[in-house]
């Protein structure tokens, strides 16, 4: 009888042990559960870009980034030189669609917005992206961005939110953030975008207080 209860203990605490280490997979007490969750798709040589935008609140460590929920806070993050995300149209709806906007002080914060095994990409890293479309012609390259394109890259088209706070161009364009600034024009930082009037798609330079999604690089 007592062999009997030993086993049976035994087997709880088995389970009990099973149990954590699957919880843990999907712990809110991660940084990023979805990008630690999604899997990664390898875009060019031995690079893999996360198949989802980033959609955190707090930074790697743990503390949380403020939510500006409207222009006025938008504006005066930037002014102040403080992290900042939203949602697209200030709608939660959208966060489950496109992920966060950040502004480039959350982007290059040094608590590390990109969760653990992740990095934010450069614009280095843009370029060769860029490069794997196999097209010339800047507007002609969106269809190898977006999803169904050759990248697998499967960008949506989310729009961005300008640096007065208002929203533009859902459903017509988005744009990434890279990690690193314009080293001639410290005011702004690079970007990847996609789409828009003429459907360019291409790396360049924008202001600080603009709101952009993130990719990250599985490292």
């Amino acid at each position: 009888m007592k062999t009997v209860k030993n086993l049976v203990l035994l087997f709880i605490v088995a389970l009990s042990v099973h149990s954590c280490k699957v919880s843990d997979l999907t712990s809110s007490k991660l940084v990023n559960k979805t990008a630690n969750k999604v899997a990664t798709k390898a875009i060019y040589g031995n690079y893999s870009w996360a198949s989802d935008n980033l959609n955190v609140t707090t930074f790697r460590n743990g503390d949380p980034i403020t939510e500006a929920k409207t222009d006025e806070e938008w504006v005066q993050a930037a002014q102040e030189g403080k992290p900042a995300w939203c949602y697209l149209n200030n709608d939660p709806a959208n966060g489950k669609k496109y992920g966060k906007l950040y502004n480039w002080y959350a982007v290059s914060d040094p608590r590390g917005l990109a969760p653990e095994g992740y990095r934010i990409p450069t614009n280095s890293d843009f370029e060769k992206l860029i490069e794997s479309t196999g097209v010339s012609a800047a507007n002609h390259r969106k269809k190898e961005l977006v999803k169904g394109g050759k990248t697998g890259f499967n960008s949506k088209l989310g729009g961005y939110r300008g640096e007065d706070g208002y929203f533009h161009k859902d459903g017509k364009e988005t744009r990434y953030w890279a990690s690193n600034k314009n080293k001639t024009n410290p005011t702004r930082a690079h970007a990847l975008y996609i789409g828009g009037k003429y459907d360019m798609s291409d790396a360049g330079d924008f202001r600080l207080a603009s709101g952009f999604y993130v990719r990250c690089i599985k490292e």
